[in-house]
């Protein structure tokens, strides 16, 4: 703070108690040196903070070089058990408004006013979250609220994919058309994809579930990307999975959708803890730092999904599966995930002759699920899972293998017969992420997943044969 620098401090929520004491504290200040700097204390008459565009136009107005956040949804005990999930949404908004504001017109610093931060953040790893849920609430039909899902032949049936186009949903897409009793053929199936709209956009979003009208969801989209892509874009994983989740989720509300389940990933589980990992560990610490934004985006799925069932009484719900491949991903080197990634590589070592390079020491362990048999237990889901908490969609803990096993798969169906060599100088994500399968088998006994040899054979014959027009 020097002499010649100016300074503006912008207070949100300047109209408050800790706002209102702020200003005190300026003016009490003897030494004046705090009635020097410029104070702005804005109020609800500045910008609603909900809104984007007005707290953009606040930031651009007032340019502060430092914010002191305040402004929050808050109310009292009974207020808050009322109405929890619009605590969660509001505050969720004006924050992501408040920051990315902050962030994009270059503020020096932002100090922020939280009670619950510390819970979301690694530091408090010793911290258990689980005390923002005290009991796992689980619809039975015992339960009120209970509203079991129905698939007469009378009732109209809409069932909209998000991310229709992506690997999962071209696979749910095959599962349909391969029904042999042909029932899923008799409903309305949308395969939305960007051009229906932008998830980022709540008007977008709106008006693409006032056109379909779905009694079902089963939302897909998300931002993701391979290891390197996380590390590098972390904030950027984690806002737009979190804006997206937030928009479907209230629009499916806002039409009555009888049922929606998200898909969420492994990477939420904590990244030290006991193993295997199974649905009540989800919120006991943070997850790994090399994809700590998209991770805690598709926690905040499980936070949502139970606030409205607690407040409305909905149906949402989430599966959590391990690492996906299959025909239709995204087969990048640099973006994709490890299985479509390596046989991307390996396809170009053997076009060129020369040595897979992997990174890493090929030492970590994963277990792997094919996309056609995620699609058929994600449908099973849909139709006959009418739990709100979470639950694992993973292959048997038997299954899960080195990456250096799976570099040896992919060279064995491609028939690359060059050198092999793990570069372990770099980074590598968890070595362990053994995820329990027990609450799936205890529901759906039998399921049989694709022999791991056969489905990495057929999704490299996929990738051949589709090789010019694979995202890649």
């Amino acid at each position: 703070m020097s002499s010649g620098e100016r300074t503006v401090i912008l207070i949100t929520g300047g109209n408050g108690m800790i706002g209102n004491a702020i200003k005190e504290v300026v003016e009490r200040d003897a030494d004046h040196k705090l009635q020097t700097m410029n104070w702005v204390f804005a109020t609800r008459a500045d910008a609603h903070l909900t809104s984007y565009e007005e707290t953009k136009k606040m930031f651009e107005k007032y340019r502060p070089t430092h914010v002191i956040h305040l402004a929050a949804k808050v109310g009292g005990f009974f207020d808050n058990i009322n109405n929890n999930l619009e605590f969660f949404r509001q505050n969720m908004i004006m924050n992501d408004n408040v920051l990315n504001c902050a962030y994009e017109i270059k503020v020096k610093k932002v100090v922020s006013c939280s009670r619950l931060l510390q819970y979301f953040l690694p530091k408090s790893s010793k911290l258990s979250p689980n005390i923002i849920f005290q009991y796992n609430f689980v619809i039975t039909k015992d339960n009120k609220k209970f509203a079991e899902i129905q698939m007469s032949s009378g009732e109209r049936t809409v069932i909209l994919i998000t991310g229709g186009n992506g690997m999962i949903g071209n696979a749910i897409k095959e599962v349909v058309e391969r029904d042999a009793d042909h029932k899923l053929q008799t409903m309305n199936w949308v395969f939305a994809t960007r051009a229906d709209a932008h998830l980022t956009s709540y008007e977008e979003t709106k008006k693409m579930f006032e056109k379909y009208r779905p009694t079902h969801v089963i939302h897909l989209a998300a931002k993701v990307g391979g290891f390197f892509d996380n590390i590098n874009n972390n904030l950027e994983f984690f806002r737009q999975n979190m804006i997206m989740n937030d928009n479907v989720l209230n629009c499916a509300y806002e039409i009555k959708v009888k049922k929606v389940v998200s898909c969420s990933s492994t990477c939420i589980y904590p990244d030290n803890c006991t193993y295997p990992v199974d649905e009540k560990m989800i919120h006991l610490g943070p997850p790994h730092n090399s994809n700590l934004g998209y991770a805690y985006a598709k926690r905040m799925l499980d936070v949502l999904n139970q606030l409205y069932s607690r407040d409305h009484g909905c149906i949402f719900t989430s599966v959590v599966p391990c690492n996906v491949f299959g025909p239709h991903d995204n087969f990048s080197v640099e973006s994709g995930h490890s299985v479509p990634a390596l046989i991307h590589k390996c396809y170009l070592a053997k076009m060129s002759k020369t040595a897979l390079i992997v990174n890493g020491t090929g030492k970590p362990q994963r277990q792997y699920i094919y996309s056609l048999d995620l699609a058929q237990l994600i449908l099973w889901v849909l139709f006959n899972y009418n739990e709100v908490n979470p639950i694992n969609l993973t292959t048997d803990e038997k299954d899960e293998i080195t990456v250096d096993e799976l570099t040896r798969c992919i060279a064995e169906a491609l028939q690359f017969e060059g050198p092999v060599l793990f570069n372990a100088t770099k980074p590598e994500g968890a070595i362990k992420r053994t995820t329990s399968n027990a609450k799936l088998r205890r529901h759906l006994k039998g399921f049989q997943f694709t022999p791991f040899k056969k489905a990495i054979q057929e999704t490299v014959d996929w990738f051949i044969t589709n090789y010019d027009n694979a995202r890649k």
